[in-house]
């Protein structure tokens, strides 16, 4: 509020340039943040002064953090991941980061609906186990998106024992943390077992993923350009990561909803209007 009363302030104070004829008033502002001067990027920088502290509380709240868990996030590349998404995505890949897909617990707690996953129809529909029922269907739909998971990893120059202890994690990692087990899965690296016991494997696949991955990337190739590689490499993480867990989520709502037209009609739209029929029927008995 202060800067905006000195900008009109400022204005109000400027002679007319019409008046002044050429002798205008020179003014120099200087804009400080935390004692420190702002030389450029002062749109960005009034963004993150209003929204950061709020916006990392309410991750710490939602994800139970302390500030120590949220620092190991490499918070450089999600920026960097989620600006390079197309802007009719990023609510997708928010809802998915944020952990706010429509699963069967979330419409018992809005709606009254069975809270059971759609596949097994035994075991609560939570995010975790999305990414681990032991239902065939479910097994063979996320064996088909870790195949095109790996491609993409390979694509990206991922070398070979990073690839196998991100495929590790993800196919046990999630599942053993379900079942309450303190051992996490023999990965064969060591920033694989840090993400494990850390942060976790579900929300790697939210795109939370610790530094050291860069890190350990960095340390695998070889090259001038090895840090901005190890950048450019890691965001391409997080994307394959969403594009994994979108795959899986996808699968989920074709079984919950009907793959095509017709058969989403016979999901949805028919036990709707057999409902209203019924409605109707017992409005014309009253």
């Amino acid at each position: 509020m202060e800067a905006h009363q000195l900008a009109i302030s400022c204005l109000k104070s400027t002679p007319n340039c019409a008046r002044a004829r050429g002798d205008l008033l020179s003014q120099i502002v200087t804009v400080l943040s935390k004692r420190k001067m702002i030389a450029a990027g002062l749109p960005q920088q009034i963004f993150t002064n209003i929204h950061y502290e709020p916006l990392k509380d309410k991750i710490l709240k939602y994800k139970g953090w302390n500030q120590t868990t949220f620092n190991l996030v490499d918070w450089v590349n999600f920026h960097k991941a989620i600006i390079s998404v197309p802007r009719l995505h990023r609510m997708s890949i928010t809802k998915l980061s944020q952990g706010l897909w429509n699963t069967n617990v979330q419409n018992e707690k809005f709606y009254g609906h069975l809270n059971t996953c759609p596949y097994c129809h035994i075991k609560k529909e939570t995010i975790e186990h999305i990414f681990c029922c032991n239902h065939e269907i479910a097994k063979q739909e996320r064996d088909t998106a870790l195949t095109a998971y790996k491609v993409m990893l390979i694509s990206k120059r991922t070398p070979p024992q990073l690839v196998e202890t991100i495929v590790a994690g993800i196919t046990t990692g999630i599942a053993q943390s379900l079942s309450q087990n303190s051992d996490h899965p023999a990965l064969e690296h060591q920033v694989g077992r840090e993400q494990g016991a850390t942060l976790g494997w579900v929300v790697f696949l939210q795109g939370y993923i610790s530094q050291k991955w860069k890190d350990s990337y960095q340390a695998m190739i070889s090259g001038k350009k090895s840090v901005q590689d190890s950048q450019t490499w890691a965001k391409n993480l997080i994307l394959a990561n969403w594009t994994y867990s979108k795959s899986i989520w996808a699968s989920r709502n074709a079984v919950v909803h009907g793959k095509g037209a017709m058969e989403m009609e016979g999901k949805t739209i028919t036990p709707l209007k057999r409902r209203i029929r019924e409605l109707y029927l017992m409005l014309q008995k009253d």
